[in-house]
């Protein structure tokens, strides 16, 4: 027996079929997320979540990369089934650096102007009955 699943004693009984299992392991051997396991799969992403952090625990998987989520943020785990593998290493999350950061910050400061400037300027407009309304005069 795995040294690894010796002291591995599951605290849920969540029973999944054998096809469904198959579904989920031949995902993670070619390296797949939660979401992309859900979405071959039919299960829920708390019972899938439940199976790979059982057998990340037990060292079976490995973190072989991260990818965006829709936010933007590098913060969804690519997993990849790796059993008696000798690099048990996972992938370092990688972190914005300071230009990423500062372009994020005046992407949003531009983008709460331009709303502003258009608050302001539709407000105008719905006081106003004789202005005419053109895109390309947005200037107060």
């Amino acid at each position: 027996m795995n040294p690894h699943l010796a002291d591995f004693r599951p605290s849920y009984k969540t029973k999944v079929n054998a096809g469904v299992y198959a579904i989920m392991v031949f995902q993670l051997v070619e390296g797949a997320t939660v979401q992309d396991i859900v979405d071959e799969s039919g299960l829920s992403p708390a019972t899938v979540r439940k199976y790979v952090n059982a057998m990340y625990n037990a060292q079976a998987l490995r973190i072989i990369r991260w990818d965006m989520n829709t936010a933007g943020r590098r913060n969804v785990a690519v997993y990849k089934l790796e059993i008696r593998s000798t690099n048990n290493k996972n992938a370092k999350r990688p972190s914005f650096t300071p230009s990423e950061r500062q372009a994020r910050y005046k992407a949003r400061l531009r983008g709460a102007k331009a709303q502003a400037l258009d608050t302001v300027w539709k407000a105008q407009a719905r006081n106003n009955e004789d202005l005419t309304l053109r895109p390309h005069d947005r200037s107060l």
